[in-house]
């Protein structure tokens, strides 16, 4: 991976994961103060909030991404500006929207789980309306490639939403109410950060032809991006719908867990995207065989640290929350191999953009999302399970990455390693079934055990040399340690 890559990825993984740090830090209070049937409502108000950010825009922020590049100077400020104008004005239409509506849905769309518009959904919607500027705002500090100062601004936020959360929550003792209050500040505050940091790109003009040039790339991606939605919340929606508010808590509680390793991911995708599409301009041909290289590293890197997190689940949550969501463990490592079913699903989806055929985006997530929630409302009410929302997600996203990978090979063809990529998802089966079967009535036994596991996992991956392991870890090492010199 080039310096520029890693130096970003590592900027944006520690601005994605610091958010996802602290809430897990919160989880022991949190979790005290909030029954799983109020956690419950949060996750289905992000799921309506998250739905509805999926037209936000007219998901301008995919054109910007790919048209960031081939402009500069007065040309890019007139393009961005218009862009994030017309963005703001269909944002404000949808909030308008969810003010009226609102009542409605609330009372008549979540089945056992339904709740009142005020407080919670009412609060939500402002969440919704920083939410969707945010998502373009970031769009552009990450073509600038400013890993840096993302990462200043995420650590202000984060402090902002943990202070307010705090107060709100345990010392003014709001509960869910202050939880969803303190996000709707501290999304408020972020967006104001982020105007101020691509204040640079603002101008006066209006480009028209840019901006028709982006409204016909982008609307295709409209529907990708409620299939997306799909992926992330329609399993919750459906827990709701035919269990309870106390079952999506639970799968929301382990959702947060998996989550700390989706930002990682998300970082890599952030920071490889703008040298990818550099790249490709460049030699495309060059660059599908420099995907072989990045994406066996890339698979390796993830896995292990994917396992690491599936072997611990269950640990960490005995030590860190409630008795009453300890259940949620078990959900953790199915989420996690979904995560890294998305991961590998950037890759060709990247490719797809790059050669403008993003009507082929919404076939590939329409067509998964659809199998997703129809495999969940034929299984759910069967079951009456949980772990069914879990593993019927994580199919619809493999589902969804071999879809993209085949449709994307007569416009650009990468050259995959397979046998890494099936070695490691082999490897990852193992370990999901490892941590299921370890005897778990000594918590401190069953830290011994999958650590030994993982460290003789970690030295046959160093001695095979997979992914380029062991010479990276040498060139990180030669890097890190102090060379000798002779006198």
């Amino acid at each position: 991976m080039s310096g520029r890559i890693l130096k970003n990825t590592s900027a944006y993984m520690l601005a994605g994961l610091l958010p996802n740090i602290v809430n897990l830090f919160l989880l022991p209070f949190y979790t005290r103060a909030i029954p799983p049937s109020d956690y419950g409502i949060n996750a289905l108000v992000s799921t309506t909030c998250s739905f509805l950010a999926s037209f936000s825009g007219l998901q301008l922020g995919s054109a910007l991404t790919r048209f960031y590049v081939t402009r500069e100077g007065q040309s890019l400020r007139r393009y961005f500006s218009t862009l994030f104008w017309f963005y703001l004005a269909v944002t404000l239409l949808i909030f308008l929207f969810l003010q009226l509506a609102g009542p409605w849905m609330t009372q008549n769309l979540f089945g056992n789980s339904a709740f009142p518009f005020h407080p919670y959904l009412f609060l939500g919607s402002f969440q919704f309306l920083f939410m969707g500027l945010t998502a373009f705002l970031n769009i552009a500090l990450r073509m600038q490639e400013r890993g840096g100062r993302f990462l200043a601004i995420s650590l202000t936020y984060t402090s902002i939403d943990f202070a307010v959360g705090i107060y709100l929550v345990l010392v003014r003792d709001m509960g869910i109410e202050g939880l969803l209050t303190a996000r709707a500040i501290s999304s408020g505050v972020y967006v104001l950060l982020l105007l101020c940091a691509v204040r640079s790109l603002f101008t006066w003009g209006f480009d028209r032809k840019g901006l028709w040039e982006s409204i016909r790339f982008s609307l295709p991606t409209i529907p990708h991006s409620m299939a997306n939605t799909v992926f992330n919340f329609a399993d919750k929606f459906i827990l709701g719908l035919f269990l309870n508010k106390s079952s999506v808590g639970l799968y929301d509680l382990a959702n947060r867990f998996s989550r700390v390793f989706q930002q990682a991911i998300t970082a890599f995708e952030r920071a490889y995207v703008p040298d990818f599409i550099r790249r490709s301009e460049a030699d495309k041909a060059e660059t599908a065989l420099y995907m072989h290289s990045l994406i066996s590293k890339w698979t390796v890197l993830t896995v292990l640290a994917g396992i690491g997190m599936t072997l611990y689940a269950e640990e960490i949550i005995r030590l860190m929350a409630a008795p009453e969501y300890r259940d949620a463990y078990g959900i953790v490592p199915v989420l996690v191999s979904g995560c890294i079913m998305r991961g590998f699903y950037y890759f060709p989806a990247h490719a797809i953009l790059f050669e403008k055929r993003t009507a082929l985006i919404p076939v590939i997530t329409v067509t998964s999302g659809i199998l997703n929630i129809l495999l969940n409302l034929w299984l759910i009410p069967l079951f009456g399970s949980v772990m069914v929302a879990a593993w019927t997600t994580t199919g619809s996203l493999a589902f969804s990455f071999l879809l993209s990978w085949i449709l994307v090979r007569p416009y650009y063809r990468f050259a995959w390693p397979w046998k890494t990529i099936l070695a490691m998802l082999a490897a990852m089966g193992l370990s999901i079934g490892l941590a299921f079967q370890i005897p778990n009535e000594n918590i401190w036994m069953g830290l011994l055990w999958k650590t030994a596991f993982l460290a003789a996992l970690l030295a046959l991956l160093v001695g095979v040399n997979a992914g380029g392991l062991r010479e990276d870890l040498m060139r990180i090492l030669s890097t890190a340690l102090p060379s000798r010199r002779r006198s």
